[in-house]
C-alpha cells in the first residue's frame, strides 16, 4: 500500500514523456540554427550556378598552386582542361 503505484501516473506513460519531448525540441532547435547558418552563408553566392562557382574556385586554387611552383606546366594544363570540361 505504501509503495509506488504505477496506475497513478498521468498522461501517456508518465515521467519519460517529458524528457523525450524536451530532447526533440532541442534537436529541432539545433536543426533550425544549422539551416539558418547555411542559408545565410550561401546567400552571397546564389546569383551564380553551383557548377560555375565550383569550377572558378578550383581554377583559382589551381592558378595559386601553379604560381607557387607546386605543379609544373604539364600538370597545370592537364588539370585545367579537366576543370573546364
Amino acid at each position: 500500500m505504501h509503495g509506488y503505484d504505477f496506475d497513478m501516473m498521468p498522461g501517456w506513460g508518465g515521467m519519460w514523456f517529458g524528457p523525450v519531448v524536451m530532447f526533440l525540441i532541442f534537436v529541432a532547435l539545433v536543426v533550425v540554427v544549422v539551416w539558418l547558418f547555411r542559408a545565410a552563408a550561401g546567400s552571397g553566392s546564389s546569383s551564380r550556378g553551383g557548377a560555375v562557382i565550383r569550377n572558378s574556385n578550383a581554377r583559382e586554387v589551381l592558378d595559386e598552386r601553379y604560381a607557387k611552383g607546386e605543379i609544373d606546366d604539364e600538370e597545370y594544363q592537364r588539370r585545367r582542361s579537366a576543370i573546364e570540361s
